[in-house]
């Protein structure tokens, strides 16, 4: 992997730039791993680029009620492969 360097950059100082973007696509990277396996652990039909595009379509709404401090979400319905890879996903628990 090729860092990214700024044209500001002095030997006594590391770049964010050169530390954050290979550091993103790193995690991009495992977590595309972390699902592959997921979905073979589910022997799910799925494949990764099939999850790829069916999570384009998957849609939630927050909303708060007038009278209510309370903000809610609720999950739009899914078609059945949508249902399968959510299902596969909120197995895992993710930390924020």
């Amino acid at each position: 992997m090729r860092h990214v360097y700024s044209q500001e950059e002095k030997e006594d100082k590391i770049d964010p730039i050169s530390v954050y973007v290979p550091s993103t696509i790193d995690c991009i990277t495992a977590l595309k791993r972390i699902l592959e396996r997921l979905l073979m652990a589910n022997k799910s039909t799925i494949s990764l680029k099939r999850a790829q595009e069916i999570t384009c379509n998957m849609y939630q709404i927050v909303y708060q009620l007038p009278n209510s401090k309370e903000t809610k979400t609720q999950i739009l319905k899914m078609d059945t492969q949508q249902q399968e890879l959510y299902n596969i996903i909120s197995m895992l628990k993710l930390s924020p």
